[in-house]
């Protein structure tokens, strides 16, 4: 279960930056407050491996911009906020002429979050209203236990796709679809 670590609040992005996470968790900062879980398994990164390879193939073939994994987003400077979520999308006329020292300095356009077991509801519509309040325009949760993807427009608008339906990238990577079921293979 992903937990505030209370000695670290009110970190700034460049204290959290110099932080090495302890071994077998992962740390992301939400609004200036360090927030751990346990490293995902297996299955968890298999899944993600297969969305961002989904991904980057169509973005790179059409010139899109760029995909990322497991690479973070200063999504807030105040209240500060760094998430790094599973796979990311950024449009072509948004990323920089060079990589960025550092985080990415702004919201991914598209935010891919794979639940893993230690997720909370809670914690997860946090992470998603972060998203959005930073400028997101879609989130996709996916989710290996009903083997479905919520894709979130908005904080109030989502569809849930399942696994015999096909993930569309809609306005923000037009033309990209993928089987829900074939992020599912093991």
């Amino acid at each position: 279960m992903a937990t505030s670590h209370g000695a670290n609040s009110g970190l700034t992005i460049e204290e959290y930056e110099c932080l090495q996470d302890e071994p077998g968790y992962r740390s992301e900062l939400s609004r200036g407050q360090l927030v751990r879980e346990p490293q995902p398994g297996a299955y968890h990164g298999e899944i993600t491996g297969r969305v961002y390879t989904a991904l980057d193939v169509f973005v790179r073939q059409h010139g899109l911009g760029k995909v990322t994994n497991q690479t973070g987003f200063r999504l807030t400077p105040i209240p500060r906020t760094v998430r790094g979520p599973d796979v990311a999308f950024v449009r072509r006329d948004r990323v920089p002429p060079v990589p960025p020292p550092g985080f990415w300095p702004f919201a991914p356009d598209l935010a891919v979050e794979v639940l893993s077991p230690s997720a909370s509801a809670t914690k997860l519509q946090v992470k998603i209203a972060e998203y959005f309040e930073a400028g997101t325009s879609l989130v996709w949760v996916v989710d290996p236990r009903t083997r479905t993807v919520t894709i979130y427009r908005s904080l109030t608008e989502r569809a849930i796709v399942k696994e015999d339906e096909l993930l569309e990238g809609g306005e923000i990577i037009p033309g990209f679809t993928a089987g829900v079921a074939s992020l599912f293979d093991w």
